[in-house]
C-alpha cells in the first residue's frame, strides 16, 4: 500500500522533530528568561503580556472580601495597575466563573512570579506526564516537552494546561478509575465551554460512574464556591456574560478565536450565517463523537474525541485551549506506531502540532482560518482509527 509521505521516514521525522523542538524549547527558555528578568530587580514586578494577571489580581481581591467586584472592569483594573505594569487604557478582565476564582485563592497568598511558576509549572508537568502516558512508551520526550500548543501557553500564562492535564488524566483513568476520571472532568465547571462533549461522550459510551462523578464535582465545586466567595461574584459573572459575545466581535480578540463561528466571520460573513454554520458543526460534532463513544473503544479514543468535537462545537474558544490537542494528537500517534500509517495521517498530525504556533498570526494577517478545517481533520482521523480499534484500552496503573 502507497503511504502518502513517504518522504517522511523515521530517520527524517525524528531529525526534523529534535531540531524543531530544540527550537521551541529555546523560544520557551528564552520567553522564561524575558518573565523573570526585571523581577530580578523589582520583586513587585508583573509582566504585561501575561493573561495570569487578571486570574492572580481577581484573587488577590477575592482574598481580601471584594470578590463581587472582579467582573468589574474598573475594579479590576486598579488591582491589575498595583505596581503600574499595564499601560494606561489597558484592562484584562476576569471571565471565568467563580468556581475557578476560588481554584486560584492559594495563588494570591504569594508573590506574582512564584504564583506564575507555580501555575504554570505544575500544569505543565501534568500535561506532559499524560501525552507520554498517553504515548508509545519508547517515544522521545522531546517533542512532547516541545509541543507548540504546551509553549505559547507558557508564554501568555494561560490556563490552558488547567484543560489539558484534566482531559488526559481522565483519559488515562477513564477505564479503570471511573470516579477519579470523572472528578476530573468535573473541573470543567470552570470552563465549561470546553465541555459541551463530555456528558454526549459519557452517556454514549454508558461510562455511568464517571457520568455521576463528573456531575458531582461540577456541582461540588459550583456550591464550594458560592460558600466560599458568596453571592456577589456569581451575580457579577451572570451579569457580564454578554463580555462574551462582545469578545468574539472584537477586532482584537477575533484572531485568537479558534472556532467555526469566528471562522466564517473571518471569511466576511455575517453573524447569522456564522451562527448558522456553528449550529450545524456542533450537530455533526455531537452526533459523531455519540457514535465514537457508543462502540466504547477506550479512555483514551473517548476523550480524544470529546477533546477535537468540542473544540468544534463551542463558538468561544482560544489559540492557548489548543494544547488539548495533545490528547488526540498522542492517541492517534500511539496507534499509527502500533499498525501502520494511513492516508494523510502524518501530514495531518504534522500541520496539527504546529498550529498553535501560527494560528494567530495567520488569521490576523491573512484572513485565512486554519483551525476549524485542520481540527475537522484530526477529528475524522481519530474517529476512523477509533471506530476500527480493537486494541486493549489505555488506563492508568
Amino acid at each position: 500500500m502507497t503511504m502518502p509521505a513517504a518522504w517522511l521516514t523515521q530517520d527524517r521525522a525524528r531529525a526534523y522533530g529534535t531540531v524543531f523542538s530544540l527550537a521551541m524549547l529555546i523560544l520557551l527558555t528564552g520567553a522564561t528568561v524575558q518573565i523573570l528578568k526585571p523581577a530580578w530587580h523589582d520583586p513587585h514586578f508583573r509582566p504585561l503580556a501575561s493573561d495570569f494577571d487578571p486570574f492572580w489580581s481577581a484573587a488577590r481581591m477575592a482574598l481580601r472580601g471584594a470578590g463581587a467586584l472582579v467582573y468589574d472592569g474598573t475594579a479590576i483594573h486598579a488591582e491589575e495597575n498595583t505596581g503600574a505594569q499595564l499601560p494606561p487604557g489597558e484592562v484584562m478582565l476576569y471571565q471565568y466563573p467563580p468556581t475557578f476564582l476560588m481554584l486560584c485563592l492559594p495563588l494570591a497568598l504569594l508573590p506574582y512570579i512564584p504564583a506564575l511558576l507555580i501555575f504554570l509549572g505544575t500544569g505543565y508537568a501534568a500535561t506532559v506526564f499524560c501525552l507520554k502516558r498517553i504515548l508509545p512508551p519508547r517515544w522521545p520526550v522531546l517533542p512532547v516537552l516541545a509541543f507548540p500548543g504546551a509553549v505559547m501557553n507558557w508564554i501568555i500564562g494561560q490556563n490552558g494546561f488547567v484543560s489539558a492535564s484534566c482531559f488526559g488524566g481522565a483519559a488515562l483513568l477513564l477505564e479503570r478509575r471511573p470516579a477519579l476520571a470523572g472528578a476530573l472532568l468535573g473541573v470543567f465547571a470552570c470552563k465549561p465551554h470546553l465541555a459541551v462533549c463530555l456528558p454526549v461522550a459519557l452517556g454514549a459510551a454508558r461510562r455511568w460512574t464517571a457520568f455521576c462523578a463528573c456531575g458531582a464535582m461540577a456541582a461540588c465545586l459550583t456550591l464550594l464556591s458560592w460558600a466560599v466567595l458568596g453571592n456577589g461574584p456569581w451575580l457579577g459573572f451572570f451579569h457580564t456574560l454578554w463580555v462574551s459575545r462582545a469578545v468574539l466581535q472584537s477586532e482584537q480578540t477575533g484572531p485568537k478565536v479558534i472556532t467555526v463561528y469566528e471562522a466564517v466571520r473571518l471569511l466576511h460573513g455575517g453573524i447569522g450565517l456564522a451562527a448558522s454554520a456553528q449550529a450545524l458543526a456542533a450537530l455533526a460534532s455531537l452526533g459523531l463523537v455519540a457514535c465514537i463513544c457508543a462502540r466504547r473503544p477506550g479512555g483514551v479514543p473517548e476523550i480524544a474525541a470529546a477533546i477535537a468535537g468540542g473544540l468544534l462545537c463551542t463558538p468561544y474558544a482560544m489559540d492557548y485551549d489548543l494544547v488539548c490537542l495533545g490528547v488526540p494528537l498522542a492517541y492517534v500517534a500511539r496507534e499509527a506506531s502500533g499498525s501502520h500509517w494511513r492516508a494523510p495521517e502524518k501530514l495531518i498530525l504534522i500541520l496539527c502540532y504546529g498550529l498553535p504556533l501560527c494560528v494567530r498570526t495567520v488569521n490576523l494577517r491573512g484572513g485565512v482560518p486554519l483551525a476549524p478545517p485542520l481540527i475537522a481533520c484530526l477529528f475524522g482521523v481519530l474517529a476512523l482509527r477509533a471506530m476500527r480499534s480493537h486494541r486493549p484500552a489505555l488506563a492508568l496503573a
